[in-house]
């Protein structure tokens, strides 16, 4: 700390400074991401929360250990870095562990458990983060203002990347990119002591980066709540997920089910030979004579379209109900002729 005050060409380690931005804040953008997807975009807000808590408890953890953490400042900038890599992705997996719902909160106490230690999990990668950065400010506090410009860059040029990156790529394919990212920042930081030293250490980073290349991909299989429409609608038989695409503002899910042409035939069946025309047919005439009615037919041409039986509709009931009545005609007629002949 004494050093680097005393030198004011000392450069702080601005390169791994941008890095370490951009893959914190790309983070926190993808963390909204899976908790939307997870769970509810509702619930992926508390994720901005997340991020204060760890910058906060950071803060803390500087002021009472000051002096020492400045004292080690190459050793504790490399370490974070690296830790904020690795608990990234590490912690994520184990929060995918807890089964943790939402919508039991309310009834279920120990599910308060389970979101107070999702909390402290995905708070440890800001608050490795967070300490690497504070603390480059206090030790190169001649340089603030420059470590500050790169910082609220890289924390742009980050946001925006992930945005980009998620039109084209899985959202747990980039929390590697994210943990990868973190480790890289440490290999821009490596002071200029021995080559043995700074090589030993490249090593152990490079270990680093190969481990999480290596993690399981059914580790970051993503974990949907059992309440959400994907999960019921995998629950009918033979119903199986063909596609998945997910962008920074949807998902989308290609679902095969043999039932699935049954139950569209069905729902037109009914609100366009039935509901339309003897129900719904008869409350848009009402409809039509309030105040409403009579300025909502003052739009446009002022033309209303009724509801009203489909040629389509009617021509597929009818083919869809002489093929069942065929169908039950023959079963009752094997069945009974089976009768018959066993009575023989």
């Amino acid at each position: 700390m004494l050093a680097l005050d005393k030198n004011p060409a000392a450069i702080p380690p601005l390169l791994s400074i941008f890095i370490l931005s951009a893959a914190a804040l790309a983070y926190e953008v993808l963390l909204i991401r899976l908790f939307s997807i997870v769970h509810w975009h509702h619930f992926a807000f508390m994720v901005i929360s997340m991020a204060l808590l760890g910058y906060g408890a950071s803060g803390s953890f500087i002021t009472v250990l000051r002096s020492r953490l400045l004292h080690n400042y190459d050793f504790v900038f490399i370490t974070s870095t690296v830790l904020f890599g690795v608990s990234s992705i590490v912690c994520f997996i184990v929060v995918q562990q807890l089964p943790f719902n939402a919508l039991e909160i309310l009834w279920d106490s120990s599910q308060w458990q389970r979101l107070l230690l999702t909390y402290l999990l995905l708070t440890l990668p800001f608050f490795f983060v967070a300490n690497a950065i504070a603390l480059s400010m206090m030790a190169y506090h001649r340089k603030i203002a420059l470590i500050y410009a790169v910082d609220l860059i890289g924390a742009g040029i980050g946001a925006l990347s992930v945005m980009l990156l998620l039109q084209y790529f899985p959202a747990v394919t980039l929390l590697s990119v994210i943990a990868l990212a973190g480790i890289t920042a440490s290999l821009f930081a490596l002071p200029g002591t021995g080559y043995r030293q700074k090589r030993a250490v490249a090593a152990l980073l490079m270990l680093c980066m190969l481990a999480v290349l290596l993690i399981p991909q059914k580790w970051l299989t993503l974990h949907m709540s059992e309440y959400k429409g994907l999960a019921q609608t995998l629950l009918i038989k033979d119903t199986a997920l063909r596609l998945s695409h997910s962008s920074p503002i949807a998902r989308t899910d290609v679902v095969q089910s043999p039932l699935v042409p049954w139950s569209y035939f069905a729902s037109n069946f009914y609100h366009n030979v039935y509901w339309y025309p003897f129900v719904g047919r008869h409350r848009v005439e009402e409809a039509l004579k309030t105040r409403w009615g009579q300025h909502f037919q003052q739009y446009g041409d002022g033309e209303v379209v009724m509801p009203g039986m489909e040629k389509k509709t009617v021509i597929q009931a009818v083919a869809g109900l002489t093929i069942l009545t065929a169908l039950v005609g023959g079963l009752y007629w094997l069945i009974k002729d089976k009768k018959k002949t066993a009575a023989k």
